[in-house]
Formats: C-alpha cells, sequence, structure tokens
C-alpha cells in the first residue's frame, strides 16, 4: 500500500491536525495529544512500506503514547502531593513569610521570562522533576543539548563573581 516518501508527506500533512484534534476531543491535553500524534507520526515513517491501515495504526499509536504521558505526568503530580501532605515542617506561613515567598515566585517568574523560549522550556520540566531523557524526549531535542541548555540557563540565572548580573541574570 505505501510506498515512498511523498505518499507519507501527503498522510502527514492530511491527517495530523485531525489526529490532534480527536485526542483532544478524547480529553488529552493539546500539548500532551501533539506530541503524542508527532512522536506516533516518526514512528509511521519508519515502518511506512508495511502498514497497511496507516491513520488506524497511527491514531492508536499516539493514543498509547498520550496515555502514558499523561499517566506519568499524574503520577509525578500525585507523588508531589503526597510529599508535600507528608512533610512534618510543613507550617502556615506568617503573612511576612508569605509576602517574602510571593516576592521570591515573581522574581523567579522574571527571570525565567528573561530565559530564551527554549531555555524556559528547559528549565521549568527539570524544575517539575523531569530528568534530562524525559526532557529531551518531550522537547524532541537530544540529551546532549538539554545539558547544554541547562548550562546557559544556569550562567543566566547566576549572578556573576564581582556581583553585578549578568545579561538576564537574577541577583
Amino acid at each position: 500500500m505505501p510506498i515512498d516518501g511523498d505518499d507519507f508527506e501527503t498522510f502527514f500533512r492530511k491527517e495530523y491536525a485531525g489526529l490532534v484534534r480527536r485526542l483532544v476531543t478524547v480529553g488529552y491535553e493539546h500539548g500532551i495529544a501533539e506530541h503524542a500524534v508527532q512522536d506516533a507520526m516518526v514512528q509511521a515513517l519508519v515502518a511506512w512500506p508495511e502498514l497497511l491501515a496507516p491513520r488506524a495504526w497511527v491514531y492508536r499509536v499516539a493514543s498509547r503514547l498520550a496515555y502514558q504521558s499523561w499517566n506519568r505526568d499524574r503520577a509525578r503530580k500525585e507523588k508531589q502531593r503526597e510529599e508535600e501532605q507528608s512533610r512534618p515542617d510543613r507550617q502556615v506561613a506568617s503573612p511576612e513569610e508569605h509576602l517574602q515567598q510571593r516576592q521570591l515566585e515573581a522574581s523567579i517568574l522574571e527571570a525565567l521570562r528573561a530565559l530564551p523560549p527554549m531555555q524556559r522550556n528547559v528549565a521549568v520540566l527539570l524544575f517539575d522533576g523531569y530528568s534530562t531523557k524525559e526532557v529531551a524526549e518531550k522537547l524532541l531535542i537530544t540529551e546532549a543539548a538539554v545539558r547544554s541548555h541547562r548550562r546557559h540557563i544556569r550562567r543566566r540565572l547566576s549572578p556573576p563573581q564581582d556581583g553585578t548580573p549578568e545579561k538576564g541574570g537574577v541577583q
């Protein structure tokens, strides 16, 4: 049935948006749906000559990938929630402590906004507890690229030794 790359390109253009929409309709977040369909399309390209029903095959693979991603995110959030609730040092903050916490959060958000988009994505995923490998898979980049972004993020957000912030740095 499918034989060459031109057929795949036509298939991709025709089916991509509909498959993402279908996963979103089922209940997955748009970002999870997009990544799942992209990953499924990559797998389809590799298996293209053997696929008899490419649309059904890609939907099935994308559905499984979306579920795995959703389940990983859910488990991670549940684990974080359990850890927060089980911490013995958990106390109600005073108004001053609450204000300091809010100011710290505001300065962190300001620093993140100063980062280029890809570095910002890497920083947020790492902060959320994703491993270098998981970040690379999620952003469709190499692990070496994630490590490089991590190094650049540290340089940008760390104050230099002389005390003056670097471009976009935080003090």
